[in-house]
């Protein structure tokens, strides 16, 4: 593959299986009967993405906007066709991932950090600056379960702003707290993004944040791509023809689906 291509996708199809019951599992994936309905996600998708490009996915609910990153970050594979990724990728799903309830914050840095792949160096050096970022200094020796869901966010938002990942996947929503430290974040996904050796992919975060930084937008709908092009053409596209009702009854957000920054655990954004 071309050094200058991070993600080179080539006729990625993807299909799930929805099972009636354990036992249809079972017969299908042990004894290869055919069981389960079929779910296709995604439909012959011929994707690349530039090192250094900053690319917006825009998709409703079922568009499979989040299968598309799970691909792109290898946390799924492609029941058809070849993705590749060139460079070390950082997967931003759940910011709250990775912290163990019964440890203090201090703790929760250097076991999440293991799981980041941070050395023990990397984690000692990296530690007070995301203390200092995250402004949880009075928090840090209390255990993790004492913590708000907004804060263990914000931790886990300093901590993905220390990575040196080439490729940042960012399908999670931002729930910071204030307004400071919106901006504060919103600065650094910006330095994020200007730097060349840097691809950065988002997936219908919050639109003001998303028009900022990205250049590029793809629009899905029904697991294929309906648009790829600039992005402010994509946001048009996407709010005149592909933007649908959701389940509640109400469409998408413009400014995406955690405008309001609710710190509670009741939002669920993932697609498939």
């Amino acid at each position: 593959m071309d050094d200058r291509i991070a993600v080179k996708l080539e006729n990625v199809s993807k299909i799930y299986r929805i099972y009636k019951s354990n036992r249809q599992k079972v017969a299908h994936e042990l004894l290869g009967l055919n069981r389960g309905i079929p779910l296709e996600a995604l439909r012959d998708i011929h994707l690349e993405i530039k090192k250094g490009e900053n690319v917006g996915i825009l998709g409703s609910v079922g568009s499979g906007r989040s299968t598309l990153s799970g691909i792109i970050a290898g946390t799924t594979h492609p029941t058809e066709g070849k993705a590749t990724v060139n460079g070390k990728v950082m997967p931003v799903f759940d910011l709250r991932s990775g912290f163990d309830m019964n440890f203090n914050g201090h703790d929760n840095i250097r076991i999440r950090g293991c799981m980041m792949g941070w050395t023990k160096k990397q984690i000692e050096e990296r530690k007070q600056e995301i203390i200092e970022f995250a402004e949880m200094e009075k928090q840090m020796n209390l255990k993790m379960k004492g913590y708000k869901p907004v804060d263990r966010s914000r931790l886990g938002l300093a901590m993905t702003f220390m990575d040196d990942s080439d490729i940042i996947v960012f399908d999670s929503p931002i729930k910071v707290g204030t307004p400071a430290q919106r901006e504060k974040c919103i600065e650094k996904m910006r330095l994020w993004s200007e730097d060349e050796n840097r691809t950065l992919i988002m997936v219908n975060i919050i639109w003001q944040i998303t028009e900022q930084l990205c250049e590029r937008g793809i629009v899905l709908y029904n697991g294929e791509i309906k648009f790829d092009g600039p992005f402010e053409e994509a946001v048009e596209v996407y709010k005149e023809k592909y933007r649908v009702e959701s389940t509640a009854g109400k469409k998408d957000s413009e400014d995406g689906p955690d405008a309001d920054y609710a710190d509670d655990d009741s939002a669920d954004f993932n697609d498939f």
